[in-house]
């Protein structure tokens, strides 16, 4: 879901920290479209991936694998 501050076009990616949100995602996945995006910084084609989303206006569920 979009704020109404958050500019027409762009993701809003929301990190995940623990194992449980996985577990709401999955749920939530039954009512409505989930992505999940798991993305390594350090990763030219993972960095590629997060700019082609930062143009569609979605919620992303944003996993950090390079921490």
């Amino acid at each position: 879901m979009q704020k109404p501050n958050d500019a027409p076009g762009t993701a809003r990616f929301v990190p995940l920290h623990a194992g449980g949100a996985v577990g709401s995602l999955f749920e939530r996945s039954h009512h409505e479209p989930v992505i999940l995006f798991q993305h390594d910084p350090y990763c030219p084609i993972s960095n590629r991936a997060h700019r082609e989303l930062t143009r569609v206006p979605i919620e992303v569920a944003l996993v950090d694998v390079g921490a």
